[in-house]
């Protein structure tokens, strides 16, 4: 039997994540402006696409996370503190986002629309926060101030490599590399 993480190639998941929190922030900018405008219907759409989207990047997310593990922010000085306080309200606001998203689709499924609007006042912008944040995390962990130092192939699985501590040549030892490699 050929194992999943063999079929499904780890390197472009951050960047389909990335994708798919912006997906979401539209959706649910675009149904908060057709509930202003009345358009229920259109409203519905996009608030079940952006819980769709979201629940694909939350599989996708346990999946890599699942396989790479923890990816380290290798930026210094002033953004260090930055991209750690971002982290950790995208963090514990993401955690909460599940179930507010749930809660706020049932009342609106069991037609408490009181109620829903009460809790959609709340679920819609940590949401929101929560789906820019993930994309500005991305941008700040894989682009912005990405380690230089590892391999190009350092997203396969089980790929044996050698990554050099910061530029020194000097290989890391083994223990080290897990924490390292994204």
């Amino acid at each position: 039997m050929i194992a999943l993480a063999s079929l499904i190639p780890l390197a472009p998941l951050p960047t389909l994540n990335a994708v798919l929190n912006a997906t979401s922030a539209v959706l649910l900018v675009t149904g908060w402006l057709f509930i202003r405008r009345r358009r229920v219907a259109a409203h519905r759409a996009c608030m079940l696409g952006a819980f769709g989207v979201s629940m694909v990047f939350l599989a996708s997310y346990l999946y890599y996370h699942a396989h790479v593990g923890s990816i380290p922010f290798t930026g210094t000085g002033w953004v260090r503190p930055l991209y750690f306080g971002i982290l950790l309200t995208h963090t514990v606001l993401a955690a909460i986002v599940p179930l507010l998203a749930l809660v706020t689709i049932y009342r609106a499924a069991r037609g408490q629309y009181d109620r829903h609007r009460r809790i959609a006042r709340v679920t819609l912008p940590i949401w929101i926060y929560v789906s820019v944040t993930g994309v500005l995390i991305y941008v700040m962990l894989y682009h912005l101030f990405a380690s230089r130092t590892a391999p190009a192939n350092a997203m396969t699985p089980n790929t044996p490599t050698t990554i050099s501590d910061t530029g020194s040549g000097r290989p890391l030892p083994s223990a080290s590399r897990s924490a390292v490699i994204p």
